[in-house]
């Protein structure tokens, strides 16, 4: 083994954005590490580092959040990635409620850190189901069932070839993209604190919070490819529009609404909403 160098490396990193990490913690992040690029999320992070730590001709092998693949700060590790390593398989879960507790879209992804040959090919397997059947035998299924497409052809779209051409086909129709014709999305809700802000209508009812100020929210988990199926979930929006400008409302003329988010007070502060709770006694 190369000194100072592992066989492999196995993890499950953790799930935080960067903008969950204190300023000089963020600062060290974004000079020591290549990779954090953006709003970057620290799992990132741990696989660059992981990369750094196993030997030539060594693997990684993570379970991670699927979003750094569609994500602009992804960028430059797929693209290190596809140039110096072997890509042997990645494991899509979809949108399967893997761990109990959040929905993280996780995928696992096995790598050698060898410069890849051009028939080099990676195993790409969406998973159906979490039946015992198939994830006592995953690894076994994976090789025999999985979709093999060459490194030199994959564009983290999860294509073959086929599909591929066909979606080319129809980018390469138009001059129109759908990036013309919409205003630019950079993410979901940031609300300083989920729990605090996404209401459900119980909640909602139980403190009769005004209801100009909740907007029905769908979540992720409740999109599919043609329907929303919405579980009467809210946020509370504190912004009302005037002209062409959004400004924040005066909670003094939502009472019951300032009054459930005082119940929270402490806790919205550390999260910096200072501005609006301490505006809020006045």
């Amino acid at each position: 083994m190369q000194k100072g160098r592992f066989d492999i490396v196995i993890g499950n990193p953790p799930y935080i954005k960067v903008e969950q990490i204190k300023k000089e913690e963020k600062e060290w992040i974004f000079r020591n590490f290549k990779n954090a690029t953006g709003r970057t999320d620290l799992y990132i992070l741990f696989l660059e580092k992981a990369l750094d730590l196993v030997k030539d001709g060594g693997f990684v092998s993570f379970i991670i959040p699927d979003i750094w693949i569609k994500a602009k700060y992804g960028e430059m590790l797929k693209k290190t990635l596809l140039e110096n390593c072997q890509i042997k398989a990645i494991v899509d879960f979809g949108d399967l409620k893997v761990f109990e507790s959040a929905t993280t879209y996780p995928c696992i992804i096995l790598i050698k850190k060898k410069k890849p040959k051009i028939n080099d090919t990676i195993d790409i397997f969406k998973v159906p189901n979490l039946d015992e059947s198939i994830t006592n035998n995953l690894y076994a299924i994976v090789k025999k069932d999985s979709q093999k497409i060459k490194q030199v052809d994959f564009d983290w779209s999860f294509r073959n070839p086929q599909t591929k051409k066909i979606f080319d086909k129809i980018n390469n129709s138009s001059n129109i993209k759908l990036g013309d014709i919409r205003d630019q999305i950079y993410e979901g809700f940031i609300t300083g604190d989920n729990k605090v802000f996404f209401v459900n209508e119980e909640i909602a009812k139980t403190k009769k919070l005004e209801k100009e100020l909740l907007k029905p929210v769908p979540k992720a988990k409740n999109i599919r490819r043609f329907s929303i199926k919405w579980n009467k979930e809210y946020v509370i929006y504190p912004y009302l529009k005037n002209g062409e400008k959004t400004e924040p409302i005066n909670l003094s003329d939502f009472p019951n609404v300032k009054s459930y988010l005082l119940e929270y007070e402490k806790k919205l502060i550390n999260c910096g909403w200072e501005y609006y709770v301490v505006w809020s006694v006045a």
